[in-house]
């Protein structure tokens, strides 16, 4: 991409393709082991976390007015958690939510997705404990016949991806509309369109939503 000048800035999105392609394959496959259901959380969360600092490096090249070297400018923002930049960028960004010919009520619906803020927090629970090494233990009582499993273990089902799926999709849905609103005089449409493709596009959980009949 380019930052409106003569500078090109030519960014990897491996870590994106690689984790939709890893979801993709499963959701194909409809085998939600746990195995699985721990790999998907993992990936989602680094689809999310990823795709959102991108979005808000590349924002800031075309409203940036100030002579800081581009590179210095990147790594402050990489400094900053991703959940605090969303969290200023609803409060604080520039948006028109006008109704349109073809939207209407959009003051309802940034209503709706300012609640992206906390979604973000319950989202990033889990793959906090998994990457810091909670335990995923089983706990036996063999005299009692009894069994009970640690929290983060305790989550690893069906029921709980179907929430943390439905939670992704609700923050992609609010940053995609947020996006749309946001400095319509001065962000051009093809710029915003290149940026929903790259950090906000959620086509890989197509089949999540839409399994096949698996052969009996």
């Amino acid at each position: 991409m380019t930052n409106g000048s003569s500078t090109i800035i030519l960014e990897s999105t491996h870590l994106i393709k690689t984790n939709k392609w890893k979801c993709e394959k499963i959701f194909e496959e409809g085998n939600f082991s746990e195995n699985n259901i721990i790999d998907i959380l993992i990936s989602l969360h680094l689809i999310l976390e990823i795709g959102l600092n991108g979005l808000f490096r590349v924002m800031s090249h075309p409203t940036f007015k100030k002579d800081v070297d581009i590179l210095e400018r990147m790594e402050k923002i990489d400094n900053i958690n991703f959940i605090d930049k969303v969290t200023m960028f609803i409060y604080f960004g520039n948006f028109d939510f006008s109704d349109t010919k073809y939207f209407k009520n959009r003051v309802d619906e940034a209503t709706k997705y300012h609640k992206i803020i906390g979604t973000l927090k319950d989202f990033a629970q889990i793959r906090n404990s998994l990457l810091h090494g909670h335990a995923l233990s089983e706990i036996r009582d063999l005299n009692a016949d009894n069994t009970r499993n640690t929290k983060t273990k305790a989550k690893l089902n069906k029921e709980f991806l179907d929430g943390q799926i439905n939670k992704f999709k609700f923050i992609l849905d609010g940053m995609s509309f947020y996006l749309d609103c946001y400095e319509k005089d001065r962000i051009p449409t093809d710029a915003k369109v290149g940026w929903f493709g790259a950090y906000l596009e959620k086509g890989f959980l197509y089949e999540y939503f839409n399994p096949k009949k698996q052969p009996v």
